[in-house]
């Protein structure tokens, strides 16, 4: 399957982060625009195809990128309305049929418009946030750090990372009952080795797994694994 190209357009905090777990992914190649040459460089430690600075406000700057052949494009600019409406807009009328466009908006009336404009794919930080606290407090796997969320994707799909359960040690990824929902993605052997998993590759103690999928399959799938060992109250 051909990898897709993910241009992420902003990289604060959400654009980074997003940019990370998609890092992640076996699957994308992405792109990072800012005006800030620091943000740009920051995320650039995560692997991406390309780091661009430039001004997303000046139009011809803009269009002169040639980035208007992608398949998804994500503006993570949401606190600057201006500029965020300016973007999508130009995303609009440029990219070809097909290709996806995400926005992230601060509040409803600056989602109000993007959806004015045609924009269909909308993410409130806040809503995303909430939806964490409620996994967080709800689930005693994610409450007592078994389970890690590492990004909440469109969808409502998630990337978790966690410690492989010991029952799986020696097994193979084929070998393992996995949700339908559920892939895993990748293996970390070490703080500095990760692996792309298949399904012989064979899961060993102390590896740490990222898996990618629903986000209550993967807690129901790990918890089947915990649930005789802890007794959370």
């Amino acid at each position: 399957m051909a990898r897709k190209e993910v241009v992420v357009i902003g990289c604060g905090r959400f654009g980074s982060a997003l940019i990370e777990g998609l890092s992640m992914i076996n699957g994308y190649n992405i792109i990072a625009i800012d005006s800030n040459e620091m943000a740009v460089n920051r995320v650039k430690a995560f692997g991406i195809k390309q780091g661009i600075i430039a001004d997303i406000k000046d139009e011809e700057q803009f269009k002169s990128l040639g980035l208007f052949n992608s398949d998804i494009y994500v503006l993570g600019i949401g606190d600057n309305i201006e500029t965020s409406l300016l973007a999508a807009s130009m995303l609009k009328d440029g990219i070809k049929e097909g290709a996806r466009i995400i926005c992230k908006a601060v509040n409803p009336q600056q989602e109000n418009i993007l959806r004015g404009i045609g924009i269909k794919e909308i993410i409130n930080p806040e809503t995303v946030a909430a939806r964490k606290a409620v996994l967080k407090i709800a689930n005693p796997l994610v409450y007592h750090g078994l389970v890690e969320e590492v990004a909440d994707l469109p969808g409502g799909v998630s990337l978790f990372r966690f410690k492989a359960p010991e029952e799986w040690a020696g097994k193979e990824i084929q070998e393992i009952s996995i949700p339908d929902k559920v892939t895993i993605s990748l293996i970390y052997k070490s703080d500095t080795k990760a692996i792309v998993v298949n399904g012989s590759t064979k899961v060993e103690f102390g590896d740490v797994l990222v898996v990618l999928g629903e986000s209550k399959s993967i807690l129901q799938l790990y918890n089947k694994n915990v649930e005789k060992k802890h007794k959370f109250t």
